[in-house]
């Protein structure tokens, strides 16, 4: 799973450059109102994508190991914010605004917070097991 979770983080990355690039380029002149709000989800997207790969590192590093109770945490809760955000996106592209882009943005928000969510829940149980 953590190959499947580094792949979803591409496409994340990949919207968080997109929407940063939107927000400084097409929203202030037609919804300034907006800017902070797609502004702070560029930023979260990001974060994510990044945390996402840092999380899903094999490779036992020094600085892995020290942190690592902070990082499972921190893509913990971006993840249940991430999965939080796609929903809702998906439901706002449904019920007020007819434009894909909310639900392609929402469904890969979604599925990568899903993702993250089941394996560190997995982890969690493996190690409470003593695994």
């Amino acid at each position: 799973m953590p190959t499947l979770i580094r792949l979803v983080s591409v496409p994340t990355l990949a919207i968080a450059a997109w929407l940063a690039t939107v927000d400084v380029l097409v929203v202030p002149a037609r919804d300034p109102a907006n800017v902070p709000l797609w502004a702070a989800i560029a930023l979260g997207a990001a974060g994510f994508g990044v945390v996402s790969f840092v999380v899903t590192d094999g490779n036992a590093r020094a600085w892995r190991r020290r942190s690592a109770a902070t990082i499972d945490v921190a893509a913990a809760v971006l993840a249940v914010v991430a999965l939080l955000i796609g929903s809702a996106m998906i439901a706002a592209a449904r019920d007020l605004h007819p434009e894909s882009y909310l639900d392609a943005i929402g469904v890969v928000f979604a599925a990568h917070g899903a993702l993250v969510i089941v394996w560190l829940g997995a982890r969690l149980v493996t190690l409470l097991n003593g695994g």
